[in-house]
């Protein structure tokens, strides 16, 4: 990808994942403010007409730095904001309410016997790593995978790895990575948009119809966003997990080290390679090499003398 597509791309992912969401929130605010003044519709349309030109750019010019200064905004918390929906919410927070959620999805974690909370939890033997989201969740049991299978450091590892990626894999594990941003930076205006929307309107004394349609509009559309946004992170870890299965030998291949026989990668385990590690390099002991090759075979010696049986 050249420099120019690579700008082309960034442009094209800012205008769709946070500035129509802050386009169409601060839209929706506005709208919620007329309506909540209970004044007809002509009489507004009267009172926009009668105003000077400069006014009228005044206020257009508000509305645009509004809308431009919240896309500013969305665009620099998304890493902030993927770390809040993974359960990473600081120390307070996380001796109350953090607790609490680790105590529910380990319940639920060990209530479940079905094998899709595979992907969705870490195992039952490392209960220490379950976080208090079903977000955090998804993307831990993603991380630990390369650990689990093949004794691999993933937050060591994964830098290294991703460069080597083929174009396929890379688009797939940018695309996800891009959907589960947008999806998380639409959830957020969306509940904003239910607590200031409802909040606005019951301080003027507006309709209650609109107080509830903003606070159940927003409130649905935030949770609908998280849903989508659970969905993005199956689909980001399952490519994760592909491009380490597929593509770890590249990386010690470009890290120059070297395809030795099974039989000297159990000594050669703890050399300090980055990508060592007993699942990585596999030990052959003993009893594994019996099991795969069978009992060695024995042979008794016999005097030149003695006649063959």
């Amino acid at each position: 990808m050249t420099l120019g597509e690579a700008a082309q791309f960034a442009g094209r992912r800012f205008v769709r994942v946070v500035l129509l969401p802050s386009l169409v929130s601060c839209s929706l605010l506005t709208v919620v403010a007329l309506v909540a003044e209970e004044r007809p519709a002509g009489a507004l349309l009267r009172a926009w007409k009668s105003q000077p030109v400069e006014a009228k750019a005044l206020i257009l010019g508000g509305f645009l730095t509004a809308v431009l200064l919240l896309a500013a905004l969305l665009d620099s918390a998304q890493s902030t904001l993927l770390r809040c929906a993974e359960g990473y919410w600081g120390r307070i927070a996380d001796l109350s309410f953090g607790r609490f959620g680790r105590r529910c999805h380990r319940l639920r974690l060990l209530g479940s016997a079905d094998g899709a909370a595979h992907y969705l939890y870490p195992p039952t033997t490392r209960l220490h790593e379950v976080r208090p989201t079903r977000l955090g969740n998804v993307l831990k049991a993603a991380e630990l995978y390369p650990h689990l299978r093949y004794g691999i450091d993933a937050v060591l590892v994964w830098p290294r790895l991703f460069p080597l990626l083929p174009q396929g894999l890379l688009g797939a594990l940018v695309t996800a990575r891009a959907e589960l941003s947008a999806l998380l930076v639409r959830a957020l205006p969306s509940g904003a948009f239910a607590v200031f929307g409802a909040g606005y309107v019951a301080a003027r004394g507006g309709p209650p119809a609109l107080l509830l349609s903003c606070l159940w509009g927003g409130t649905l559309l935030a949770w609908a966003s998280y849903r989508g946004a659970l969905n993005a992170a199956l689909v980001y870890g399952q490519h994760v997990r592909a491009a380490v299965d597929l593509h770890r030998a590249d990386l010690l291949e470009a890290l120059g080290e070297e395809r030795r026989p099974l039989r000297t990668r159990s000594a050669n385990a703890g050399s300090g390679s980055v990508c060592s590690g007993t699942g990585a390099f596999p030990r052959i002991t003993r009893s594994r090499r019996s099991r795969a090759r069978g009992p060695l075979p024995t042979f008794r010696t016999r005097r030149r003398d003695q006649a063959p049986p």
